[in-house]
């Protein structure tokens, strides 16, 4: 129940209970503006990790895409979330070495047999940007793609695919992949703001060269490298230690799966002479 008295009734008043109201006011005002001090407070620390977005440029396929552009959105975080999630199939299958002349070797599946070459869905997500982006120039030999079949180039040249010939028609479909992703993290990651339909990158009309607005393409190269230093590249000594190991652990699964094999067999062949015996 609200109560409304006018000013000239308050007045009225004994001295002691105009002084109580007095104080209540006061008091009640300085604790409604602590409150919206902190509510400014938080929402100056939310605004801050609002993205830059601008739309693409009219020479691009996506006039008016909604495309990222600023440095408030930390792809390093973003690709080390998807290595390092417990359930995801791809976590650290890819390690290279450097050796003389430039020369690299490369193996996979130390974690498992997640990668199968002839299956592109496989490869995982962060090889594919790590692709994208020339592993941030820390793989020798290879460059910063500026168009789709520079990325198939590329996964190729890093034996992603096996031996095995592909179309560079696959990318667009990898590519949707890493974006799903993104726009899925970029929800979560920008708290309380929300942006439909938000874009990494589009494609220039003229050349099919990938397009990114704002500092993002070098922030992506910044990301690629740093993800290939901590988690794919290996010093010499670490990276044949780890191959050595693997060799072994080959070697003795072949060796159980033989003396399986031996054992099925004599259970089966004994079993059959049991029976022509009788």
């Amino acid at each position: 129940m609200f109560v409304s008295i006018s000013f000239d009734e308050i007045k009225t008043f004994p001295k002691e209970v105009r002084l109580f109201l007095k104080n209540y006011f006061e008091e009640k005002l300085s604790e409604n503006l602590k409150d919206e001090e902190k509510v400014f407070s938080n929402s100056k620390s939310t605004l801050s990790k609002i993205p830059n977005i601008v739309e693409a440029p009219n020479f691009t396929r996506h006039p008016s895409r909604k495309l990222i552009a600023g440095n408030k959105f930390n792809w390093f975080k973003f690709l080390s979330k998807i290595i390092e999630d417990e359930d995801g199939k791809h976590k650290n299958d890819f390690h290279f070495t450097i050796i003389h002349n430039n020369d690299t070797e490369v193996l996979f599946n130390s974690n498992g047999n997640n990668i199968i070459h002839k299956n592109p869905k496989s490869w995982g997500l962060v090889l594919i940007f790590c692709c994208m982006f020339g592993f941030g120039g820390k793989f020798p030999n290879l460059n910063v793609a500026k168009t789709t079949k520079d990325i198939a180039q590329n996964i190729k040249k890093i034996e992603l695919c096996g031996n095995k010939t592909f179309s560079s028609k696959i990318i667009g479909p990898l590519l949707k992949s890493v974006t799903s992703m993104f726009q899925i993290y970029a929800d979560n990651y920008f708290q309380n703001f929300y942006e439909k339909d938000i874009h990494w990158f589009t494609f220039i009309k003229a050349n099919g060269e990938l397009y990114f607005a704002g500092e993002t393409k070098e922030l992506c190269i910044k990301a690629a490298a740093k993800i290939t230093q901590k988690y794919f590249f290996l010093p010499n000594k670490d990276f044949y230690e780890l191959k050595n190991k693997m060799t072994a652990l080959n070697a003795l699964g072949k060796e159980v799966l033989e003396n399986e094999y031996i054992e099925n067999a004599a259970k089966i062949f004994g079993n059959n002479q049991n029976i022509e015996d009788k």
